[in-house]
């Protein structure tokens, strides 16, 4: 499988590991003094979570700012598992938004071709080339002709096609209890190899991270009063939802600001 970068949300300093994040937000609320009974595989995984999130969120408002397109090889049935993506040099899929034949194989489709992408209920309502995705695999559409002797055989789309080529939304590399990320696979068993990285979502947009650990650690705290807690919970949501405006004007302009750029 290859890959070809499309988006952006590259950042170039701020906070940079989920270890500096954590770091940062109980920096931030150590003036209140307890301490906090939160663990760090807790906020490792809260941070895992609400990057993703975050991403996704991205997605709904531009689905070209975290955009990939990547070109993956079918097996004979015309089929690919989208978790063969972990611990390749591809980005995990959050949402497909285009298909087309790559390398046609054996079939008649010319490279370039569109897959529409179809819910189960509605495959046969399309024309081909068509293909499903569900729990995680993309298969061509499954349908039965008529044979000449009056029976039928099995057809699928995508069956006899080398490749295609995926246009689609990443999401982050999963961040472990440890607050490691996926970087490949082992060459001798073909586990998962994790290793320290850097948060995707990029300066300045991971202090939207950074405030929600922030609101994490305060609302799991006993020993603050609610009297203590409120306001600082309140700063933390308002300097997120703040950011928030912003990032989401910047995700939304990305493609246009770009356009302007280049052209």
């Amino acid at each position: 499988m290859e890959h070809s970068k499309g988006g952006s949300g590259d950042g170039g300093g701020g906070i940079v590991t989920p270890d500096q994040a954590i770091d940062e937000a109980r920096s931030f609320v150590g003036d209140t003094g307890p301490q906090y009974p939160v663990t760090d595989s807790m906020l490792y995984a809260r941070l895992n979570a609400n990057q993703r999130h975050w991403f996704a969120k991205a997605a709904s408002w531009n689905r070209e700012y975290f955009g990939e397109t990547a070109d993956a090889d079918l097996d004979e049935d015309g089929c690919l598992d989208l978790n063969d993506l972990e611990g390749t040099d591809l980005y995990p899929i959050e949402s497909i938004d285009q298909v087309e034949v790559l390398r046609s194989g054996t079939t008649d489709y010319l490279p370039g071709t569109k897959v529409t992408i179809c819910r189960a209920d509605e495959r046969l309502m399309h024309d081909a080339p068509r293909c499903t995705i569900r729990s995680h695999t993309l298969a061509g559409v499954t349908y039965h002709e008529r044979t000449s002797g009056g029976g039928s055989k099995e057809v699928r789309d995508l069956s006899g096609v080398e490749a295609i080529r995926i246009w689609y939304s990443r999401r982050p590399r999963s961040i472990d209890g440890r607050g490691h990320t996926i970087v490949g696979r082992d060459d001798e068993d073909g586990s998962l190899v994790w290793a320290e990285r850097d948060l995707e979502i990029g300066d300045p947009w991971d202090w939207l991270l950074v405030w929600d650990l922030v609101a994490t650690l305060i609302g799991r705290t006993a020993t603050v009063d609610g009297g203590a807690k409120s306001p600082v919970l309140a700063m933390a949501k308002q300097a997120s939802a703040e950011l928030e405006v912003i990032f989401e004007q910047h995700v939304r302009g990305y493609t246009y600001g770009r356009e302007q750029i280049t052209g």
